[in-house]
């Protein structure tokens, strides 16, 4: 359930609010958004997420015919997608998930759930290219990222459909 008057794709958690101006933070407060899926650690670009939103606040519709679920906002459907810490496609009727993450690159919008999400600023990052050896066209990371002696695989939405794409639930 979404707050009233409240647009169901706002960040809601209170740590993203300027209480100053009751306003998202500048974009360059943080540049990627963390997921994790198991014991897997994902980024994902800041310019693409819509919002974090914890499961709570989400009313998931799952159609028979459909490998996947999706909300509808504004009479449109927006698809939401489950993957395991593999990046493999999963049920999304599973309920261990914790957040769903909404993204949106200008053309194409949807959720993807996960354990845990939040945010992660530039300046703990760095950025790898995916070596020779691990590139694939089966997978949607392309670079790997060191933060405080974590590793992420980095990807982004057009990754993420293209993988989707390929597993025939787009």
């Amino acid at each position: 359930m979404w707050v009233e008057g409240q647009h169901p794709l706002d960040p809601i958690f209170p740590n993203t609010m300027n209480p100053e101006t009751n306003n998202p933070p500048e974009k360059t407060v943080r540049d990627f958004v963390k997921l994790t899926l198991g014991k897997t650690r994902f980024l994902l670009p800041d310019r693409e997420v819509l919002s974090i939103e914890p499961m709570l606040n989400i009313d998931l519709t799952h159609e028979d015919n459909d490998d996947f679920n999706f909300i509808t906002m504004n009479d449109k459907k927006i698809s939401v997608y489950a993957f395991d810490e593999d990046l493999q496609l999963v049920s999304a009727k599973d309920d261990r998930h914790q957040f769903c993450v909404f993204l949106d690159d200008g053309q194409d919008r949807i959720g993807i759930l996960c354990d845990d999400a939040g945010n992660v600023t530039l300046d703990d990052i760095k950025l790898h290219e995916l070596p020779d050896c691990m590139l694939s066209t089966d997978t949607a990371i392309k670079n790997i990222a060191v933060s405080n002696n974590n590793l992420y695989c980095v990807s982004n939405i057009t990754n993420l459909l293209q993988l989707i794409k390929k597993s025939g639930l787009d």
